[in-house]
């Protein structure tokens, strides 16, 4: 018998043919990947630019003060 360790360690190197029933699978060999390539796909899939519809950070405190105009934004900034 296989003690769990070796019986792991066999299944993630290695491809396994399974049936069950009429239908058969196999399990893919080990995807090799880098320490960092997680931090990658994150890095990836977050967005470059912020987003230009969404209201500067400064105005986010309240939503009834998000200024409507230039002007608006202007005496916002100095009043806060």
């Amino acid at each position: 018998m296989y003690r769990t360790k070796n019986l792991a360690r066999y299944f993630c190197t290695s491809s396994a043919k399974i049936k069950i029933g009429p239908q058969e699978f196999e399990i893919p060999y080990e995807i090799k990947r880098s320490p960092t390539d997680l931090l990658k796909a994150l890095s990836a899939a977050t967005l470059k630019e912020p987003d230009k519809s969404a209201p500067h950070f400064a105005f986010i405190d309240d939503p009834r003060f998000i200024p409507q105009s230039a002007k608006q934004a202007k005496e916002f900034y100095i009043t806060k």
